[in-house]
Formats: C-alpha cells, structure tokens, sequence
C-alpha cells in the first residue's frame, strides 16, 4: 500500500496543469458557410421524378443560396420568370396533353350509296376498234342526213381548223393547247371535233416551226453568216439549206426530233462542225465521206449500235463524240483517222478498244461508264475456228509458193490478194482471224487499258499472249 500511494504521487507530479481557457469564439478571420454536400446528375433525376412538381421543378443551386452565402450585399434577382425546362418536365407534360387531346372513338360512320350514284361499268377498247366503230357510226350518220346539211358542217369544220388558234391569243403555244380545250361531249361529233383540233393544231404547230427554221436560215444567208444555229426546234425534218450550200461552215441540229440522219447535209461542200446531239438518229449512212471538209463531229446521245466505214475516211477529222449509244464495237479503221485528237466513248456497251487506237495522236479521251471489265472479257473473245482456205492462203503467202507455181488461177490470185494486216505479226492476214485482248499501262493518261487484237494464226497468238504487258 504504501509503495502503491508512492507511484501515484510520482505520476501526477510529472502532469503539468492546464491554466488557459477555450473560449467559444476564437480569435481570426471569419469562417467560411459550410456548403451544402455535392449530388450527382442521377441522385437528382431520381429525387425530381419521385417529388417532383407537375409544371417546373426549381434548381437545386439557386440565387437565394448564392446571396445568403456571400459577405457582399448585391441586389440579385431571387424569383425565375420562366419555368425550369427538363427532360421531366416535357415528357409529364406530353403525357397529360395527350391524355387531355385523346378521344375516343364510339361510333362508325357509315354512308350508304344507292345505285344511281355508282357509274356505269363500261368496257374497255383498244383505240383502234374505237375509232373504227365510231368512222361506222359517222358513216352510217350522214347517210341519213341531207347533202346539204353535211356541206354546211364541213364548212363549219374547216373554220375551227383555221381559226382555232386566232380565237384564244394570250394562251401558251404547244401541240396539246387547243386539244385540253376541246369540247367536251360523249357524242360521236364532240369526239371527231377533239381529234380535228389535234390533228390542226399539231399541223400547225410543226408549220410554225418549219418557218421560224426557215427563217433563221434566210436570215442567215441575207447576214453572210457560216454558222446556223437550229438548237431545239423540234424537227423531224430540216428546211431548206440550198442558199447556204456554199457558204456553211458551221450546222447545230442538236436537241431536235430527226428520226433519220439528214441527207441534205451531204450537199453542204464547205461543212466543218456538224453537231447531232441528242436526237433519235439509229444510223449514220455511209456516205458521210463526201463530207471532205468535216473536222468536228458530234452525234452523242442518240442510239447508234455501229459505226459505218465510211467515216473512218474523213482525213481532217480531229474531234469524234459519240458518248451514250449503243456501240459495242469500233472498228480498227478508226487508225486512219490521223489527225484524230479528241475520242469521247462514254456511256456505251465497249469491252475494250480496237488497237488501232494506239496509232492515233490522241490528246484527249474519254471512256468511262462502258462495259470494259476483265470478266466480261470471256465473252468478248469466244474465236470461231479459222477456215482451211484462210490457212492454206497465209501458207502459201508466207513460203512465197507464188514462185514455184505459175499456172494459178484467177479464182486462187483473187484469194490471195484479200488479206489484211495482222495486228500481232504485221504479216497478212486471211479472214478474221483469231481475236484476242491485251492490256496496255499509262496509255493516254489511263492506268491500264484493255485493246483488241487480232492474230494471223494459232502460233501468232500464242507468242503473242506469252509476251508481258506492255
């Protein structure tokens, strides 16, 4: 015990005392508020669904708590004038709007048609029966009507074909204007009269562009022009060009509807540019050769499916359009051209081009949207076996047998001398012979253009094929 009552005395001796005071305001500067806790966007989302108003909900951090936690008096605008746009808020709003706006259908409306109302089913015609069903009815019509009645109709009939057009000046001209106004009648006599207002005002329609033409051509002649211009005026056929046969240089047809290439043209000895764009022409005529002095030729957007050798002849030609036909083939003639510059080829059916291409002074061409893909290629290229007479010819031709035998017939001279040139050998060649396609690289501006080729014989062809491309 007493050693116990020791030790105590020791430790609280060594225990200082405390002689100062905590008072409840301390010294120093002013505290700061305390902010409320942060809430992340989804605690917030769930707490405005779950208690939110119907209209708005206010912010959680408003004006009102910025100025009651700041030292600085400022006057700050408590209240908000426009209610609290959020995503809640739209959709409770939509959703009582379309439950407010939504009725309910409970009856259906029904409507009974009587049999008057319904038309007559009426049978359908071919055009042609109609019109011959209704000659028989104005046939057997006027056979009972008096001679005299019936010249007094026709007179009347010729007025309305005449006049048809002085009665209504302010309307728009076209070959459908006075047909829309035609009189409308089931008779048999309103229908002949709406086909007699067509039939007049086509008439004159084309008569009125075939003189507007043949005046642009005779203002044309008076002026000492060599271009005439007939861009869309819907042609069929053209005027006549006879005072400017000498004179023209320059003829635009382009946009008209000349179902036929015109023949008139050939007349025309000084002809340069000849432009035939966009008109339903299938054929170009052979005789396009006498057109001597033609450099510039443009028959695009018609529907040709072939070239004629003819054109291949025109030695001063340096233009040639004949973009989006239906050409699949060019001939190899088209390496006569010499003086060829500019080939535009688009938008036809071609596989590849004829290599006679590679010979031209080409400074432009164009050869998109064609058929010129290598699996088409197998189609392209499907040979027919070459006759014996052909071989037998070119073996004949390349041994020189012409100086062993002197007795040949005329017949066998007459096939010897038809041959062509082989485009692989340049040695002869006897018939079509054997068609092949090669890839040629950096051609005309082009990566890799494919060219047809015709070989002489099997042995050609085939150290042909084995070469590289080029």
């Amino acid at each position: 015990m007493p050693n116990q009552s020791k030790e105590k005395n020791v430790f609280s001796a060594q225990i200082p005392r405390r002689d100062f005071i905590l008072t409840k305001s301390p010294s120093g500067p002013d505290h700061f508020s305390f902010c409320k806790n942060h809430k992340f966007s989804h605690v917030k989302r769930q707490k405005l669904q779950s208690t939110g108003p119907a209209h708005s909900t206010p912010p959680v951090f408003t004006l009102e708590s910025l100025a009651a936690g700041s030292s600085h008096h400022l006057p700050l605008k408590t209240t908000l004038k426009k209610p609290f746009v959020s995503h809640y808020n739209y959709e409770v709003l939509s959703n009582r709007l379309m439950t407010e706006n939504r009725s309910l259908q409970t009856e259906v409306n029904t409507v009974i048609l009587s049999d008057i109302a319904l038309p007559a089913d009426q049978t359908r015609k071919p055009e042609q029966q109609m019109f011959l069903e209704m000659a028989s009815q104005e046939k057997t019509r006027k056979s009972d009507i008096p001679e005299e009645v019936l010249q007094e109709e026709k007179k009347e009939k010729e007025y309305i074909i005449h006049y048809v057009k002085s009665t209504e000046p302010d309307r728009k001209e076209g070959p459908f204007s006075d047909a829309n106004n035609a009189p409308d009648s089931g008779s048999v006599e309103g229908d002949w009269e709406t086909r007699l207002h067509f039939m007049a005002s086509k008439k004159d329609e084309e008569e009125k562009l075939m003189f507007r033409s043949q005046v642009k051509v005779w203002h044309c002649f008076l002026n000492r022009k060599t271009a005439l211009n007939l861009q869309a005026y819907f042609l069929f056929h053209l005027p006549d060009l006879t005072p400017l046969m000498d004179t023209l240089v320059c003829l635009n047809l382009s946009f008209n509807n000349l179902l036929f290439f015109p023949m008139e043209v050939f007349n025309i000895k000084s002809l340069q540019v000849l432009v035939l764009r966009s008109n339903p022409i299938r054929k170009i005529p052979n005789d396009i050769h006498r057109l001597k002095s033609l450099k510039k030729f443009t028959i695009s957007f018609n529907l040709l499916a072939e070239l004629p050798s003819g054109l291949f002849l025109l030695d001063d030609l340096w233009y040639l359009d004949i973009a989006y036909n239906y050409i699949s083939y060019i001939p190899n003639d088209i390496k006569n051209l010499r003086k060829l510059e500019y080939l535009n080829t688009e938008g036809n059916q071609l596989s590849a081009l004829p290599c006679g291409v590679l010979n031209l002074p080409l400074k432009s061409l164009r050869i998109e949207n064609n058929f010129i893909h290598p699996l088409l290629w197998n189609e392209k290229i499907q040979s027919q076996p070459q006759k014996l007479i052909h071989l037998a010819a070119l073996c004949f031709s390349t041994n020189n047998l012409k100086e062993r035998y002197n007795n040949i017939t005329e017949d066998i001279k007459k096939i010897l001398d038809d041959f062509s040139v082989c485009d692989c050998c340049s040695g002869p060649r006897y018939g079509k012979g054997l068609q092949l396609i090669q890839m040629y690289r950096n051609v005309f501006k082009f990566g890799r253009l494919p060219f047809y080729f015709y070989a002489c014989s099997p042995s050609c062809h085939r150290n042909f094929v084995s070469q590289p491309e080029a």
